[in-house]
Parts: C-alpha cells; structure tokens; sequence
C-alpha cells in the first residue's frame, strides 16, 4: 500500500461512470473541474467551469463542498449550491457537476465516501451475518412439490400479479422441481423423497414464511414487505417531482403566498418577486413585460396539501416572517379598481379580473357586479332589454363641459407655477378657451386615460386656427399635453412639437443605447459641459435638418417643418437616442476620460445585445463603433 492510500481519510465514487474507479481523497481541500491542475478533471465538458467546486475538511474535522462555478453544483438532487455558497456534506451524499433531465448521458456525479464510516458499516454488515446449518439428510417441506396438473394449474391462479416476478425465480431447484409434466412431477420427486425418509430419521423442518430451503440458503418468497417497498420506491420520485414543480425559482425553496404573473403565468413567492419588482418590470423567468399580477389560489392549495403530507419540507418560521416583511404586493395591484372613462362613443369601461379570480364574493356581490356591468356599457345605447327600459350610456365629462366637477377628477388639478429655472422642468400649457356642446364628441388621452373635446378635425382642416395637436403624427394616438397639460404624475409630456419635446433628465440613464455605462459617460459628458437636455435636442435638430444625422423616422421629421411636427413622447425618444448616439459618436476622443477611450471595440459594436443586460460587458468594450463582425 502506498503512502496515498495510508494517509486517504475519504473517497468519491462516480455515480454516473460505473467504471471509473474511487478516487481517493488524502488532502485537506480536493478541487474538481476542467482545468488539468485539479485532482479530478473534466477537459471535455464544457457545462464543467474552470475550477467548478472543492471539498475541504476544517480543523474540527468537518467536511464542506464550496461551488466556485458558473453553473452550480446540485447537492443530493434538492439543493443547488451557487458561486461562493458552501454546504456541510456527510457519508453517503451525492452531488453532481451536471445534472440534465433531458439528457442524462452528460449528467457528472459523486457519492462522497468517509473511509471510516465506510470500514464501520462493512464491520457491521460481516457482524450481522451468521451461518446457516442444516442436516444433509433431513427432508425439507414443499407445498409445490407432487402436485397434479389440475393442483399445478389451480395454484398459479391464485398467485397474485405483483408476485409472478418473484416466484419466476424459482425455475430451478437442487433438490426438487415441480414440472408441469404430471409423470415427472410425481416419478422423479416421489423417488428421491422416499429416499431421504427411509435412510433417516430426522425431523421435518419447514421454513419461515412460505419460502423452501435451497442449500442452506433462504431464499425469499414474495411477501408484502417488498411490495411496500417497492411501492415507496416508486413514490419517492413522484415526490421529488412534485416538490420541484412547487419551488420558487428566485429563492430556490418551497412557495410561500404564491403569485402569478400575466401574461406568462409564471409563479414565485410574493415576498421575492416584490424585491425583484422594484427592479425592473419584467418576468424573473421568461423576461415578458408583466400586466397584471394575480394570487394563484391553485398553487397555494397544493402547497398547503404537499406540506401537510411532507411537513419536514416546510420552510422555518423565520424564513416566513421575512418573506412576509418583504412583501409589497397590496390588494390594489392584485385586484385594480373599476374605472369609467371615456371614449368616442361614449363611456369606456375598465374591469379588474377579480371578478373572475375571487373566491371570496358571494352570489349578492355577482348580482351587483353584473348590474354595474349593464349601467356602464361601452355601448350608446343597449337597445331592447327584457328586463326593463333601454338604457343609455353614461356621457364622458372633461374639464370644458358645462357639468364637468372637480372634486370627481382623477387627478388634481396643478396650480400654475412660474417658470423654473431648471430648462428640463415639466411645462403645462394653457388651455384654449372653448365649452363642450351637449353630446360632442370626446377622444381620449392614452397617457392619462382622460376624456377631452374632439378638436381634431379643426387641427387638421384650418391650419390658421389656434387649436393645439391633440394626436401623434407618426403613431396617431391622441395625448392631451398640448392641449391643455396632461396631469398624470410622472408625465413631461406626451405630446409636443418635436422641437419643443421635453424629455427631462429621466431619460438620460439610457439615452444611448439602452446601454446603462455608456449613457452615464455621456451624462457625465453634459454636466461638465453645463448643457441641459433642451440643449442636446436642439443641438440635435440642427445637425439633422443639415442630413448630417439621421434617425428613424427622418423621412418625415427630417425638415424644418418636420420637427415642427406634434408626435408623442414614446415615438419623440426613440428618435431622440438615435440623434444622441450621433452627438456622442462625434465627441473627440480628448474629452472624455482615459479609461472610457482605452476600452477596445466591442465586434458587434452598437447592434450587440449583451451591452443592455451585462454591465460588465459594457465596462469592458467599447460600443460606440459599428458592427464589424457577421456571424
């Protein structure tokens, strides 16, 4: 025996190789990866990193298995350690490099072995095992034996199915053998017994359980302990299954108040998506952009049932307690008020779907809900009803109808305020002086969902009049701003002269690119200059009517007259990144900052897609170029 295998105090055995021998550990800390300097490497799989995990064992004599990979390391099929988390392993656990359902052939696997707890169980087992003594000459009992063909066939009907595996096995027997052959069954068999009994007088011994004596060796009969274990068995994946199908994706355990995200309807804990929401407003999973948020009652029932059947998998109270201070999620965002607004033809209105999702209304509050559904019909009028009176629709009322109230307005009205001195500060414009006529016609606002006179038609056919835009010319939606100020918090204005546009410095964190390094260099490049966004826009504009910039929709606002042009705010930003990516194309190299020009040019230059969602990407290259690779 070599020194290795004197001073080896544990041993992994591959799992998922059965003909990879143990690899011996004698070393405090054990690495395995895909590196050649590793004590176990896997060169050739590339879902393996560099140095993908270790065992180290600590002075007190525990073992730890630390992940230091990019894909992970799955402990015992149910916890997966991430980079930098370490878990304490024992005698027996397993743990696996790669673990694919789909595909098991690249799955990578060990079983951790501590060679004094294995020499204690193999001491245990030769403890255990006695020796099994019987008299040569003594004659064993055997219902199977001499039986008729009609005894023969009887007995296999009455042998259950879950059975027919175990009593297969007894096809051959050293001393008797029941044939289907009559002649043989009571010739041959008859002969040797009699044999036996005559040459001695020992006594009949009959085994335990049903089972036949095979040459000192018991051999099992078909019992209902093998069946239940069988019947566990297969029951501990229908378990494992279950319990991952239920487990939160962020927080990697058991969901706690589940919720449910539209349109995707993927699943997470409330307290973890309530982080993850103030973030960003996309699926955690499937990055879809989420519109409503819903209570999955389904998921909390079968939760609540799987953890009544497995109340070890229940997480611990302190866990609870801090999802539960986590979360953020009110009644308000899961079921949004009804609001009634209006729309050309009439009132327009907007139903939560906890009408649908709700099991906590009663058949009184569905009778309400459908009344209130028949009073605010979209319609302008319902036409014959059955159960009463036609009913007209309720007219939409905006700030210039004579019955138009404040104290019923969505949002409040803004005093006016003098002009600040900040030039990116949000403008609200004076309205035109004008008074609804009864029944006119109203549009409604898309930013602020609020209903204002229908003045169109002015706008377009008497270009002399004084009315204000009330619609996008690229997009033709209608916004209100210009007409007489859009109120909706957080608005800078949803529709203005694209020369006039105020985007506010809320819009510069991704101003160049959707590329969050790049627009804060830019950011910084502004404020040492001491220009504002007002500054850049009209910057912008001069270049753009000169045809020395371009944007996306320059075939119509690329003249003076075109950035006279009312369009929104969504489509007024998209044309305004594509005018600052131009600006910050042109600044010299000498005024920006030594680290920002010494970055190389990223292959993909300003079409790559890893610049918007890996910020390390972006610090490293530089993505103000042009694509220079294809493929």
């Amino acid at each position: 025996m070599c020194s290795e295998d004197k001073d080896s105090w544990a041993q992994l055995v591959c799992t998922t190789d059965i003909d990879t021998p143990p690899t011996l550990i004698s070393k405090d800390k054990f690495c395995i990866g895909r590196n050649g300097s590793c004590d176990i490497a896997h060169a050739g799989n590339k879902l393996v990193s560099g140095n993908h995990c270790y065992i180290e064992r600590d002075h007190k004599g525990k073992v730890w298995l630390y992940d230091t990979s990019t894909n992970g390391t799955l402990l015992n099929l149910k916890v997966k350690l991430s980079k930098g988390e370490c878990r304490e392993i024992k005698h027996g656990d397993e743990f696996h490099l790669v673990h694919k359902k789909d595909n098991i052939d690249e799955d990578i696997g060990y079983m951790f072995q501590d060679l004094k707890a294995l020499e204690a169980e193999t001491s245990s087992d030769l403890d255990e095992t006695q020796e099994y003594d019987y008299d040569v000459n003594a004659t064993f009992e055997d219902e199977d034996v001499n039986l008729t063909a009609t005894q023969c066939s009887e007995r296999k009907r009455k042998i259950p199915d879950e059975e027919k595996i175990i009593t297969s096995s007894k096809k051959s027997k050293p001393d008797v053998e029941c044939e289907t052959d009559t002649a043989k069954c009571t010739t041959s068999s008859t002969a040797s017994t009699s044999k036996t009994v005559n040459n001695s007088a020992a006594p009949t011994t009959k085994p335990d359980d049903g089972t036949t004596a095979n040459h000192g060796n018991p051999k099992p009969g078909p019992s209902g302990g093998e069946s239940a274990d069988r019947k566990e068995k297969s029951k501990e994946p229908e378990e494992d299954a279950m319990a991952e199908t239920l487990v939160c994706i962020i927080c990697q355990e058991i969901l706690h108040d589940c919720i449910s995200l539209q349109p995707c309807m993927h699943s997470f804990c409330s307290g973890c998506y309530s982080e993850w929401m103030e973030l960003s407003q996309e699926c955690p999973s499937c990055r879809l952009k989420v519109d409503r948020i819903n209570k999955n009652h389904i998921v909390n029932n079968l939760v609540d049932a799987y953890l009544k059947l497995n109340p070890d998998k229940r997480r611990p109270q302190a866990d609870i307690e801090a999802l539960e201070a986590k979360n953020k999620i009110t009644r308000d965002m899961l079921y949004p008020a009804k609001q009634v607004t209006g729309s050309l033809q009439g009132s327009q209105t907007r139903y939560s779907d906890s009408d649908d999702v709700s099991d906590d209304e009663n058949d009184e509050d569905d009778e309400d809900d459908e009344e209130e559904e028949v009073q605010a019909n979209p319609n302008p009028f319902i036409g014959i009803n059955p159960f009463g009176p036609p009913r007209m629709a309720v007219p939409p009322v905006c700030r210039q109808c004579p019955q138009y109230d404040p104290n019923f307005d969505r949002y409040p009205d803004i005093a006016w305020q003098a002009p600040s001195a900040d030039p990116d500060e949000k403008r609200m414009p004076i309205a035109p002086a004008y008074i609804c006529r009864q029944g006119g016609n109203h549009v409604l606002c898309m930013c602020c969902l609020q209903p204002m006179p229908d003045r169109r038609r002015e706008y377009n056919y008497r270009p002399d009049c004084s009315v204000p835009p009330q619609q996008c010319a690229l997009c033709y939606r209608s916004f209100c701003h210009a007409y007489w100020g859009c109120r909706r918090p957080g608005c800078f204005g949803c529709l203005g002269k694209f020369k006039d546009m105020n985007f506010g410095k809320g819009c510069l964190p991704g101003l160049i690119l959707n590329n969050a390094y790049e627009s804060r260099i830019f950011k910084n490049y502004l404020e040492a200059k001491g220009l504002s966004v007002r500054d850049l826009l009209a910057a912008c504009l001069a270049k753009l009517v000169n045809r020395v910039y371009t944007c996306t929709d320059a075939a119509r606002i690329a003249t003076q007259n075109g950035i006279n042009t009312p369009i929104c705010y969504a489509c007024g930003i998209k044309n305004f990144q594509d005018l600052a990516y131009c600006y910050r194309r042109d600044i010299d190299k000498e005024e920006l900052p030594a680290e920002v020009t010494a970055r190389p040019d990223c292959h993909w230059g300003k079409n790559c897609r890893t610049q918007v969602g890996k910020p390390e990407h972006s610090r490293k290259f530089n993505h103000i170029c042009e694509q220079t690779r294809i493929t």
